[in-house]
């Protein structure tokens, strides 16, 4: 089973989730968010940004942007760390034998 099982953004395109210098790119990242409000899986999604080391796109709620790699890199260790944090504090509060 994949993390991404579940997830609202499967049931769209791909590159859908990298707008790269589109006309009316602020917009798109804006739906693009919205869909990970309340996805179910955005802390594994987070986490497997961080572990793929994703620098661009929109990852968990958070656009990473569409240039540099290293501003992209930095922007996913700010803002997706927490995400993944809370979310494998979360798992492992449930799930009391992976902790151990």
């Amino acid at each position: 089973m994949s993390w991404g099982e579940g997830a609202p953004c499967t049931q769209t395109e791909p590159d859908s989730w990298f707008p790269v210098g589109e006309l009316g790119r602020a917009g798109r990242v804006r739906d693009l968010v919205a869909v990970c409000e309340s996805c179910p899986v955005r802390g594994m999604c987070a986490a497997e940004a961080l572990r793929i080391g994703a620098a661009h796109g929109v990852w968990a709620g958070v656009d990473l942007g569409d240039g540099d790699v290293t501003t992209g890199r930095a922007r996913a260790q700010k803002h997706l760390t927490p995400i993944a944090f809370a979310w494998a504090l979360e798992y492992t509060a449930q799930h009391p034998a992976v902790a151990s």
